[in-house]
């Protein structure tokens, strides 16, 4: 199209979280709880 770019779209950078968490965060062992118990109550919800 005609016109000036729009300097914001340097803005956005997409990535993965799960590349941008350290394997041993603890983060990792707290999702893994949280998909456990979801999974649990899969069923019920």
């Amino acid at each position: 199209m005609r016109g000036e770019v729009d300097p914001q779209s340097s803005m956005f950078h997409y990535f993965s979280v799960e590349s941008r968490i350290s394997a041993d965060h603890p983060l990792r062992r707290v999702k893994k709880l949280a998909e456990s118990a979801l999974s649990a109550i899969s069923a019920e919800l």
